[in-house]
């Protein structure tokens, strides 16, 4: 009984070649057509769900952006030492961590201007109680 519940919680039957997971993250971090639609519609998505102010929506863009691809590709190439691969994921997630920045620059809504407006959210002045962070004594 004991070894039926080992066997099922066994992680080696599921460990995949090194070769297919290089040629799989290698693939992940070519950013061509699909997955620049993709990217187009999460921006649309992510803009819609700034302007309706909805957390959830805005994750869901976070979702379906295609992004993961470059970032795996980072992480693999940082972790296996491969030079050449990392300046091959760097590229696109350097360009494309850029480009969804145009879109949400261009759109004034009330909501995004709100939220970026500077110099008129200031702290209130300290009060008696609280000296340098720490409570003073009463």
């Amino acid at each position: 009984m004991l070894r039926n519940l080992l066997s099922f919680i066994d992680l080696r039957n599921e460990v995949e070649d090194y070769d297919t997971i290089h040629e799989e993250i290698e693939k992940g971090i070519v950013f061509k057509g699909t997955n620049l639609w993709i990217l187009a519609f999460a921006i649309v998505v992510a803009s819609i769900g700034l302007n309706m102010n909805s957390t959830a929506v805005v994750i869901g863009a976070m979702l379906i952006s295609p992004l993961m691809g470059p970032i795996n590709g980072l992480g693999y190439s940082i972790a296996t030492y491969n030079f050449p691969l990392l300046r091959l994921a760097r590229e696109p997630v350097r360009h494309l961590s850029r480009l969804p920045v145009v879109p949400g620059s261009t759109a004034n809504s009330a909501q995004s201007l709100a939220r970026t407006r500077i110099g008129h959210h200031r702290l209130p002045p300290p009060s008696d109680s609280v000296v340098y962070g720490h409570f003073r004594p009463s």
